[in-house]
């Protein structure tokens, strides 16, 4: 669903601006200017859907370190791109850092989840059949 949404919205970034903004002391550049900036932000739609997502599954599977591990990397990644990426873009530079450090959280939390999970398997018996068949007492009857 985010994917066409942000697509849409890059492919027409420079109309809507255009049609929204360029009337009286708007002007051309400043158009093309604030299109790039929008097209860098709706790149950041897809990533936080899926980061803010994969949140609420780690804070249910209580992955309380992989929540302030991917919040300190957020920290870092925001504060190292931004001064990278605003020297030589400027604003579209921030917008295109902030979807930098989406991407980079859903990466993160990607990994943290699925290791997680592959512990969790190791863990547990492959079925509760299995488990029942294997132990040595019979297990009550349902009344």
């Amino acid at each position: 669903v985010t994917i066409p949404i942000t697509l849409v919205l890059s492919l027409f970034s420079t109309a809507i601006v255009m049609w929204t903004f360029q009337r009286g002391q708007f002007t051309a550049d400043m158009t093309s200017r604030v299109a790039a900036v929008q097209v860098m932000s709706a790149l950041q739609i897809p990533f936080y859907l899926c980061s803010a997502i994969q949140l609420r599954l780690a804070v249910a599977l209580r992955m309380q370190r992989a929540v302030v591990g991917c919040g300190l990397l957020n920290l870092c990644l925001n504060i190292l791109l931004n001064g990278l990426l605003m020297i030589p873009l400027g604003v579209t530079g921030i917008a295109l850092s902030t979807a930098l450090v989406y991407l980079g959280a859903s990466c993160y939390f990607s990994a943290a989840i699925r290791a997680n999970l592959r512990g969790q398997r190791q863990q547990q018996p492959a079925s509760d059949l299995e488990s029942v068949a294997c132990s040595t007492e019979m297990p009550p009857l349902a009344a």
